[in-house]
C-alpha cells in the first residue's frame, strides 16, 4: 500500500518535502481536504482516499498487536526477572512501550522496531539483522551491542525528518551526544559528537564519520 501510495503524483500547490517521498499521499501531513482539494482527477483522489485509510487502518491493528507483544515482554523479559528467550522474528512493533526489556535472548532477524521507546533496555539481542529502529528511542537504552552502534548512528539519529518518533517524546542535541557517549563504550570515532546527526542536518564530511566498522 505504501508503495502504491507513492506513486501518486504529488500535487503542484505541494511543497518538496521527504516525508512524500516516503509514503507519498498516506502520509498524516496531508488531511483529506487539503488532498480532495488539491487532486482534480476524481479516479485519482477516490484511489488516494481508499489507500489513505486502509494503510492507517492496517496500522492501527498493527499498533494494537505491538502494545499487546510489548506488555508481554514487560512481564517476562526486563531487568529484574532476567532475559527470556522469546522469538520476535520478521514482525514490525510500532509505537510502543519497550522501557526496560531485557533484549538479551531476543531474536530480533527482520524485524522493525519503529516509533517506540527504550529507557533503560538492555539492546544487546541474541540474534538481529538487519536492525531497523525508525524513530525509536534506541539510544535511551541502558546497554547496547556495540556491533550495531554504527548502524543506528548512521541511519536512526533523532528527529530524521521522514522517521515518526513516539508522541511528546523530545531530546536535544547534547542530550542525545550524552547518551550515545556513554553506550559507545569502544570509543569509536563515529559516536564522536562531530560525527553524529540530528534532526534535517547534512552528513559530515569526514569519511570517518560516515563508515560502519
Amino acid at each position: 500500500m505504501v508503495s502504491d501510495c507513492k506513486q501518486i503524483k504529488k500535487p503542484s500547490n505541494f511543497s518538496d518535502d521527504i516525508v512524500w517521498g516516503y509514503i507519498g499521499a498516506c502520509s498524516p501531513k496531508y488531511s483529506i481536504e487539503e488532498l480532495t482539494n488539491s487532486i482534480s482527477d476524481p479516479s485519482v483522489l477516490k484511489i488516494t482516499l481508499l489507500l489513505k485509510d486502509s494503510i492507517w487502518s492496517v496500522s492501527s491493528t498493527l499498533v494494537f498487536i505491538s502494545q499487546e507483544i510489548a506488555g508481554y515482554l514487560h512481564s517476562s523479559s526486563n531487568g529484574t526477572q532476567g532475559p527470556k528467550e522469546i522469538d520476535l522474528s520478521n514482525i514490525n512493533l510500532q509505537f510502543s512501550d519497550l522501557d526496560n526489556v531485557d533484549f538479551s535472548k531476543i531474536d530480533l532477524r527482520q524485524t522493525s522496531v519503529i516509533a517506540s521507546t527504550l529507557r533503560g533496555a538492555i539492546l544487546k539481542p541474541k540474534a538481529g539483522d538487519p536492525y531497523d529502529f525508525r524513530g525509536s528511542t534506541w539510544w535511551d537504552a541502558s546497554e547496547i551491542d556495540q556491533k550495531i552502534i554504527p548502524t543506528l548512528i548512521l541511519n536512526f539519529y533523532p528527529e530524521r525528518p521522514e522517521h515518526t518518533y513516539p508522541q511528546s517524546y523530545s531530546i536535544t542535541k547534547e542530550q542525545y551526544a550524552a547518551n550515545v557517549a556513554r553506550l559507545c563504550t569502544q570509543k569509536l570515532k563515529l559516536c564522536s559528537n562531530e560525527c553524529l546527526r540530528f534532526g534535517s542536518e547534512p552528513a559530515p564530511s569526514d569519511r570517518e564519520c560516515k563508515e560502519e566498522k
